[in-house]
Parts: structure tokens; sequence; C-alpha cells
């Protein structure tokens, strides 16, 4: 997998080998032969650094090769405390205590911020992440849930990525080892979130 924030910054003679791979299906690896290749390329960015790729007059048989598929963040609250509670729980951060709640409103913040205004007059963002996490609320059914996701245009597409959050968590560890507290609680995090 490529990452084109690497590709912006790599030679020329990277772009070439990319061109042949792509319209010759032929790739010339250092100190190997040449190499028939019958392959799909594929990659990964931001949205920024997308632009700067199209925008790239150097890049323009790249871009005419170049599929673009969005991949939305998270909008599951569940799914996203699970990517927290990989690397911020008592096996991996010791001698740190997390207050209860501190990850999950970490993460509660982080999904508001990629979800879209209801279209519905009385439902908050709130009530449509408990609704995408599979609470049920009165009126609301699984249809209604598959209603709201299809009416939203860039739900996901845009708001605050799982990095950001892990690095304010990371940032909010190391101050409270700093001032030898020794524990994070949610106020803390809500600090380093509005520090933005």
């Amino acid at each position: 997998m490529i990452e084109f924030v690497e590709v912006l910054k790599l030679d020329v003679a990277f772009l070439y080998d990319l061109l042949g791979a792509s319209q010759e299906h032929r790739v010339k690896p250092k100190k190997f032969a040449q190499t028939h290749i019958d392959e799909v390329i594929i990659g990964h960015t931001n949205e920024p650094e997308y632009r700067r790729l199209q925008d790239n007059e150097f890049m323009e048989a790249l871009r005419d090769r170049t599929v673009k598929i969005d991949i939305p963040y998270i909008t599951r609250w569940k799914d996203e405390i699970n990517i927290y509670k990989k690397d911020f729980n008592s096996h991996k951060m010791r001698g740190i205590s997390i207050a209860p709640h501190t990850i999950e409103m970490a993460a509660m913040w982080a999904i508001l911020t990629r979800l879209e205004k209801p279209k519905k007059a009385n439902l908050t963002r709130l009530q449509k992440l408990k609704l995408y996490n599979g609470k049920t609320l009165p009126n609301y059914t699984e249809d209604n849930v598959k209603e709201l996701r299809k009416e939203t245009v860039r739900e996901g597409l845009e708001g605050i990525s799982p990095r950001y959050i892990q690095d304010k968590l990371s940032n909010s560890i190391v101050n409270s080892q700093q001032n030898n507290r020794g524990s994070v609680n949610p106020f803390m995090i809500m600090n380093e979130l509005e520090s933005v």
C-alpha cells in the first residue's frame, strides 16, 4: 500500500516506476530484474494531500490512473471506544490510572464532530449517536436509522480523526505524569480538546 503523502515528497524516479507498473505492467526493483506485474496499486491519503496530488501538474499521468474511494471515519461510538482501549488500557498504561468514562467521553466527542446535524427537528446529534450505536429511542426503528444514514452526504468524511484523539489522550497522560498525579480523568481530556 502506498501513502500518497510520501509520493508527493519522493523523486520523479518513483513516479516513473508507478507509471511503468500501471501502463506497461512491468516494474524494475533495485538490484532485481524487470518483472511483469498485473496488479492493482492501492494507496491511501487524507483529503488535503489528495487535493495536492490533483493540483500537481507533474502528476497528470498518475492522476489519470487514480480512482478515489472515500472511506469515512467510524460513526459508531462502541467501535471508536474500542480503538482507544487498544492503546489506553491498564495493561499498556502501567502506573497511570484512567478514570471511568474518560475513554468513552473522548470517543463520544470525536463521533459528534463527524455527524451531520439531523434533518429531523426533534432529533439531536447526541440522540443520533445513540441510535447509530444500536440504542433504541421512542418512535425510531432500525429502518429510521437506515434512513438517517441515507440522508447524509459527508457524514464521517469530516470531523476529528481517531489519531487526533489519541494524541490528546497521550498529552493528558504526559501532563499527569509531569504533575505527579498518575491519573487522567474526563476533565483533563476536555481541557486538552479545548486547547485546539
